[in-house]
């Protein structure tokens, strides 16, 4: 008879995702479970960052870019990057973290949204 595994590699990975999840907002909880579909969040959704930043998130997209962007760390940023193109640059997540990761980057975002901002 087979044992049955305590800890599968996913859900190790979900457990680190929600760990740097804890570390990028106090709002992670809500974040969490608004991601895997566990508790409805109300749009608009304000994130604040620990860094400051304030997010606007205005559908589940957002949210769902916001992780793969802020949590899961997707697209990769160097500190010694220079020049950064956010093609598709919608609510401008990617473009914020960019900014975090490499301060000394010129980064320039295209088709930012106008309805969206990051404040």
């Amino acid at each position: 008879m087979k044992r049955p595994r305590l800890l599968s590699w996913a859900s190790l990975k979900r457990f680190l995702e929600v760990f740097v999840c804890i570390t990028e907002t106090a709002q992670w909880l809500r974040l969490a479970l608004g991601y895997v579909g566990l508790l409805p969040l109300r749009y608009p959704f304000d994130v604040r960052l620990r860094s400051g930043e304030m997010l606007t998130l205005r559908e589940r997209t957002d949210v769902v870019i916001f992780w793969m962007i802020f949590v899961r760390r997707h697209y990769p940023v160097n500190r010694s990057d220079r020049v950064i193109v956010d093609v598709g640059a919608n609510i401008g997540l990617f473009t914020l973290y960019a900014a975090r990761q490499a301060p000394d980057a010129h980064i320039f975002p295209s088709n930012l949204s106008p309805t969206h901002a990051i404040c």
